[in-house]
């Protein structure tokens, strides 16, 4: 989704619902351009605390292929998320 649309979803202040709930548009924005050159999106407790999620494009179909799946990111202190 490019910029412009998202800042029509996003007009004001962005919600934080947790501690790791991006702070503002601008995060989104980084957050989003690391979402396209991966290939996927990680929510890591920014909606829930206690819940990790993953999503990939559906490519059904298209002959795309994609990550099979995602390194988990390195967390601080240096223990793996799983």
């Amino acid at each position: 989704m490019p910029p412009a649309i998202v800042r029509t979803y996003y007009p004001g202040e962005l919600w934080r619902l947790t501690r790791h709930t991006l702070p503002d548009l601008p995060s989104l924005e980084r957050e989003l351009e690391q979402v396209r050159e991966r290939g996927y999106a990680l929510n890591l407790g920014e909606h829930l605390a206690e819940s990790t999620r993953s999503a990939y494009p559906s490519t059904a179909g298209t002959g795309a292929r994609w990550p099979r799946s995602p390194s988990p990111p390195p967390v601080p202190g240096g223990t793996a998320r799983g």
